[in-house]
């Protein structure tokens, strides 16, 4: 006899209740015809995919499909998949993370059970990229090569019964 497959939970979340697992996971449409996203059931959403035995095959799915989109994959978003896939893929010598489109997904799943701890990872990963980025950002304003600078000395001070205005 062969044992049942079990279901993931977000299946069984998406045929007893469509709605909410909309909410949980994608972005809805309201009123005024734009998308937006429920950010308390999202955190709900996340919180089914934490614990989710799913949840590495879901994730490598997205990152070798590509999936770019406003939606809760593995209990990411897009921003945060494509974070964990620039880890993966420094971890594992490639160059970019469009590399990873060319894998199998098994590969990104035997990543992520050999490092059980990517989640902290992650996050320090994600911590390091926003230091990185303000640094240069710093480094970049104080020295452009292409500029100039300029020592025009500056205007009179207005005297004391003129007002200066703006336009707008």
């Amino acid at each position: 006899m062969t044992a049942r497959r079990a279901e993931r939970p977000c299946a069984a979340i998406m045929r007893a209740d469509p709605e909410a697992a909309d909410r949980m996971w994608f972005t809805v449409t309201d009123g005024d015809g734009r998308e937006v996203a429920d950010e308390r059931m999202r955190a709900r959403g996340r919180a089914v995919c934490s614990r989710c035995p799913f949840r590495s095959e879901c994730l490598a799915d997205a990152l070798v499909g590509g999936w770019k989109d406003a939606s809760i994959v593995g209990g990411l978003d897009y921003m945060r998949r494509w974070r964990l896939g620039q880890m993966i893929a420094s971890d594992l010598g490639l160059g970019r993370v469009a590399d990873l489109h060319s894998l199998r997904p098994s590969v990104i799943r035997e990543w992520l059970a050999a490092h059980r701890d990517w989640q902290h990872r992650l996050k320090s990963f994600e911590t390091g990229d926003w230091r990185r980025r303000k640094r240069s950002q710093r480094g970049r304003d104080g020295r452009r090569a292409d500029v100039e600078p300029d020592f025009t000395p500056m205007p009179e001070p207005l005297p004391k019964d003129m007002v200066q205005g703006s336009l707008f």
